[in-house]
């Protein structure tokens, strides 16, 4: 911060010197969201239309805004028989093209075919990237494709690790802790720094 200080002589135009008491931290700063592209946990759910990839991989969708890639696989049949998200976006075969099921009981098989009653209707396409970090940008809730296994009757759990986020948490907070009392301590010094100045 720069203190200016003043030298009036009789006649003279006033002397203007900057002394500089150091640079003033900011604190804690704010960092943007980031995305975690690893595998999460399997968790059976005994409903046959929801899907779990094990291993890389996105189901390919189909949005007013275009074509999105998600792993979530909570898949429904709607009003029309289309195989879609619990958002109501269609899920894309390997032609690129809506799934269309008959009546009859869904089952998905690992490699991605799609039974009802035992017969292969379609089969469920999967979109591939080599870096998703750099590859996919997050758009629609869930959204962002896919060599990989499917497990049927699965939905896949965050890959969050609790105990690694609570100390993370408790890290951060003793940062900002300790921040807040570096500002306050430069700002003391700061004062003082002033306060000694003004009576020079």
């Amino acid at each position: 911060m720069a203190v200016h200080t003043r030298d009036d002589g009789p006649g003279e135009e006033p002397n203007r010197t900057q002394r500089f008491q150091g640079a003033a931290g900011l604190g804690v700063e704010t960092v943007a969201p980031i995305t975690d592209y690893g595998d999460g946990a399997l968790r059976e759910t005994g409903q046959p239309p929801d899907v779990a990839i094990n291993g890389a991989g996105y189901f390919r969708i189909e949005t007013p805004q275009g074509e999105r890639y998600t792993r979530d696989g909570r898949f429904i049949r709607d009003a029309a028989g289309t195989l879609v998200t619990v958002d109501g976006y269609s899920v894309l075969d390997t032609n690129g093209q809506p799934i269309t099921l008959p009546d009859g009981e869904v089952a998905i098989q690992p490699d991605g075919a799609v039974l009802v009653a035992g017969n292969t209707v379609a089969q469920l396409e999967l979109a591939a990237f080599n870096d998703p970090e750099a590859e996919l940008t997050r758009d629609l809730p869930n959204m962002f494709a896919a060599a990989g296994a499917l497990a049927q009757g699965f939905l896949e759990q965050a890959n969050i690790n609790p105990a690694q986020l609570m100390t993370q948490m408790v890290a951060v907070g003793r940062a900002y802790e300790a921040a807040q009392q570096m500002v306050r301590m430069q700002d003391e010094l700061t004062g003082r720094a002033i306060a000694t100045l003004s009576r020079l």
